[in-house]
């Protein structure tokens, strides 16, 4: 059998030409592709970041606008009267509220408890804690009790601009 030397040729330069160009291009292109998917993970993490901070920034400014200094000239009767406000007509029982002043930069601090259907206090906790609540968050708790919840809250409020 008789071999020629110019399909061998062939043969040997396609097999040079794989593992010299091909190999090492698949794997800049597997790099390329770790490298791709890493950015997007961090982008979507910067992203989340970004949406939190501002929606954290229009909250603050929320809480600032509607702060309890502009319903009347002592923030603690002002928040008193907001919350209040707020609890009347809710579906809760066992309410237990307490209003006092706050160290600067704080106007008041608040202590709420009541007992009900957690349905119920989910949605006083959303409207007292909502963008139109002035209300920022202290402490935040919910314990199971019968056949319903109890909702713990401490909250602040911010003074309000003059």
């Amino acid at each position: 059998m008789r071999i020629h030397a110019t399909p061998l040729a062939l043969f040997l330069t396609a097999g040079l030409l794989y593992w010299g160009a091909g190999l090492p291009a698949w794997r800049d292109a597997a790099r390329a592709e770790a490298e791709r998917a890493k950015v997007a993970s961090e982008s979507e993490g910067l992203r989340t970041r970004v949406e939190r901070a501002e929606r954290q920034r229009a909250a603050e400014e929320s809480v600032r606008r509607a702060s309890p200094r502009s319903a009347s000239g002592d923030p603690v009767v002002a928040l008193r009267r907001s919350l209040l406000e707020t609890l009347k007509g809710a579906p809760v029982e066992d309410v237990r509220l307490t209003v006092a002043p706050a160290a600067s930069p704080l106007a008041a601090r608040a202590t709420l408890s009541a007992d009900g259907r957690f349905e119920d206090l989910a949605k006083l906790s959303e409207r007292l804690l909502g963008p139109d609540g002035g209300l920022l968050p202290e402490e935040l708790q919910w314990r199971p009790k019968d056949a319903g919840a109890t909702l713990d809250l401490r909250a602040v409020a911010l003074p309000g601009t003059p």
